[in-house]
């Protein structure tokens, strides 16, 4: 797998302040390292030390290969220890087991070690999606205790989640898990937070939102077609629609912009 990032525009995140917790939606590879390049070189020119732990469909090899491409002088980065990267199972599970608390230690450890060394702080990125599809309600404790972590030290966390792999209903569960979203909408990165709305959000109509709000509950075309009396290709028509005004790529994407931009309520 080798992967070449085009050049992304970092500023959709702002000037991060320690403590930040969020997440990203992306639907491809490349997407990712859209916003993962200019998020680490950022980190990495501020003084930070950095983290990066792969997501559980790259071995550590093509991690290392991609962001060698997309990266200058991380082989000089990765020489200086300031920047380290991890497979995902190295890191998160012990003999294929996930303990939340020891995951929570190996965070706070690596960040004193990094105060220690003179760093700045600490910047990760790194996917717990396997989690959520595994055990939805460890997932949402795990990232809670994780935010508590985050929220008192010198740290940055995003946390990224691949389109494909979260269902509509699982949206949930992960934008209450953290501070923002970043998503990209029309072929732009956006930040969306809480309570914050865009003018193109009120273009969908009653019906739409309601389609959308039985989806965001995790009920299928067949339920939401029997609970409001209309045909199955109508609910899907109206769900399309929907993603269509929102800018999302598929159902789950609009699900996560709805719920950011308060559109739904669940």
């Amino acid at each position: 797998m080798s992967i070449v990032s085009k050049n992304a525009d970092i500023s959709v995140l702002g000037d991060l302040p320690w403590g930040t917790h969020f997440c990203l939606f992306y639907e491809t590879v490349e997407d990712l390292f859209n916003i993962l390049v200019p998020y680490f070189r950022s980190g990495l020119e501020r003084g930070e030390f950095c983290l990066w732990i792969a997501p559980e469909f790259m071995t550590r090899d093509e991690a290392l290969a991609s962001l060698g491409r997309a990266l200058p002088r991380l082989d000089r980065y990765l020489a200086a220890g300031s920047m380290e990267l991890a497979a995902y199972d190295e890191w998160y599970l012990e003999g294929g087991t996930f303990n939340p608390h020891r995951v929570i230690e190996r965070f706070a450890d690596k960040t004193r070690q990094a105060n220690s060394r003179g760093y700045a702080g600490m910047r990760v990125n790194g996917s717990d999606a396997w989690l959520l599809q595994r055990n939805a309600g460890q997932f949402s404790s795990y990232e809670r205790v994780a935010d508590d972590l985050i929220t008192n030290d010198r740290m940055i966390v995003m946390c990224s989640f691949p389109l494909y792999q979260v269902r509509a209903e699982e949206i949930v569960d992960v934008v209450r898990a953290h501070r923002f979203t970043v998503v990209k909408r029309k072929g732009v990165w956006e930040t969306i937070t809480n309570g914050e709305a865009s003018t193109g959000s009120h273009s969908l109509t009653p019906r739409e939102r309601e389609v959308l709000g039985w989806v965001a509950q995790g009920k299928s075309t067949r339920e939401i077609s029997e609970i409001l009396g209309i045909a199955g290709r109508t609910v899907d028509e109206h769900v399309k629609a929907a993603g269509r005004k929102l800018g999302a790529a598929n159902r789950t994407h609009a699900v996560a912009i709805a719920l950011r931009e308060r559109i739904v309520e669940v």
